[in-house]
């Protein structure tokens, strides 16, 4: 063992980097460092996604709404009166019950409420409820004239259904313009 030559030792040393040995194309190019011929890349941090907004939702539609609009349209076709929005009788609950029985129709008493009350404030209908204005039935048949005490009750609700409506279109221009 003697004879053997003594082991040479290992030095490892870093070298030092010389002024940079990119190109001038290279310049600009994101962040490639040189460093004793190893390329150390980093890559540009991945753009955060931005939230999307969720689907929108299909608005439901209330059932009592569309057994309202099948009324309306039942109704419209049965009466001229209705159509035409001409005061209607007194009694026109009791008839529009008895029209939804004969036609077999799906229409609650809270529906009919409804349906009736928008008919009955609707501008047409106020505007053409008059003083000695002819009332109908639903069979379109004349049951009487509109009293002085009914005309000025629709003179007063027409008064206020077109302030109410004034008030909300100047309420969706002013949203308009935000």
């Amino acid at each position: 063992m003697s004879d053997d030559k003594p082991r040479k030792t290992l030095i490892i040393k870093r070298k030092r980097s010389t002024a940079t040995n990119t190109p001038e194309s290279e310049e600009n190019a994101p962040a490639a460092i040189l460093r004793t011929n190893k390329r150390v890349l980093t890559f540009d941090k991945p753009k955060k996604k931005q939230p999307q907004p969720p689907p929108k939702k299909k608005k439901r539609v209330n059932p009592s709404v569309i057994r309202g609009a099948e009324l309306n349209k039942a109704l419209s076709s049965h009466s001229k009166a209705w159509r035409s929005m001409q005061p209607l009788s007194h009694d026109i609950e009791k008839q529009v019950f008895q029209f939804i029985g004969a036609r077999h129709l799906s229409a609650s008493k809270r529906v009919v409420k409804a349906l009736i009350k928008k008919q009955t404030n609707a501008i047409n209908y106020l505007k053409n409820s008059i003083m000695d204005a002819p009332i109908y039935d639903l069979d379109d048949n004349q049951t009487g004239l509109v009293s002085w005490e009914r005309a000025s009750i629709a003179a007063k609700r027409l008064v206020r259904v077109e302030a109410e409506r004034a008030a909300e279109k100047r309420a969706k221009t002013r949203k308009r313009r935000k």
